[in-house]
This record gives structure tokens, C-alpha cells and sequence, in this order.
């Protein structure tokens, strides 16, 4: 099984940039790793001791790849609860955009709305340094 890093010292120092000859290694981590926890939809590369800018999203079936990533645009922020493999048990109410543009090095730059937008969001973060004891507000203990 995966072991999902929860330290806050770790999880709290921004990621390095990924270079493209990490790709195939790192990802092939991550989907692996993601593929061993059923009920994740997103996953950052620090959250598997990976200091990298590197992070994958599953939703609806398709597996999104994301490297050295710049949310270029935001709008509509809406809140709603996130939980995080990094924060076990724990909830948080946090204010996020409904529609984003993001660009990295894999994709170029895409617009992602509503659940995914924020699915992203949350990873991204994760490659910033930030998590949701930094982003959110504790609902439920």
C-alpha cells in the first residue's frame, strides 16, 4: 500500500520544477499509486515524498496530467467541504474559483470548471506548499 506523506514540514515546502525526463518515472508513480486508493481523485507528488511540481487528477474516468503548472486565470469562487489524503479524517470548508485556466508543460494551457476546477486547484496547491490547513477553514473533526 501507498504511504501518503502527512507531515506538515514536508508537505508545506514548495515543490521543484520537473524536468521532462522525470516525467515517466514520476507519473508512473503517482497513477500507481493513486490506482491503490479508491477514493482519491487527485494526487500530488509530494504527498508520495516527491518534491515535485508534478500531480494527477482522476475524475469521471480519465486521468489528468499535470507538470510545473501556473493557474493563469480564476473566476466565480464558490465555497464548498474538501477532505485530503495528507489530513486523514479531517474537513474543510474552502473558498475556491469555479472556472480556471491552467497551463503546464504537458498540456499547454486548458479551462477546467465546476469539480474539476477544484480538484485541481487542491493538487496544485500541493506543489505550492500549501494544504488545506494553509487554504481552508477545519468543519469537523
Amino acid at each position: 500500500m501507498v504511504e501518503i506523506i502527512t507531515d506538515q514540514s514536508i508537505l508545506t515546502r514548495p515543490s521543484e520544477d520537473i524536468n521532462a525526463l522525470e516525467y515517466e518515472e514520476v507519473f508512473q508513480r503517482l497513477e500507481e499509486s493513486i490506482n491503490q486508493l479508491p477514493s482519491a481523485v487527485g494526487l500530488a507528488a509530494i504527498q508520495i515524498n516527491i518534491p515535485k511540481r508534478a500531480f494527477v487528477v482522476r475524475y469521471e474516468d480519465k486521468t489528468y496530467r499535470f507538470a510545473n503548472s501556473t493557474i493563469t486565470f480564476r473566476e466565480i469562487p464558490q465555497n464548498d467541504i474538501e477532505g485530503c489524503l495528507s489530513v486523514p479524517g479531517l474537513s474543510f470548508e474552502v473558498r475556491r474559483p469555479t472556472h480556471i485556466k491552467i497551463k503546464d508543460d504537458i498540456n499547454g494551457e486548458q479551462e477546467y470548471c465546476d469539480m474539476l476546477a477544484r480538484i485541481i486547484q487542491h493538487e496544485h496547491d500541493h506543489t505550492m506548499g500549501k494544504t488545506l490547513i494553509q487554504t481552508g477553514k477545519l468543519t469537523k473533526e
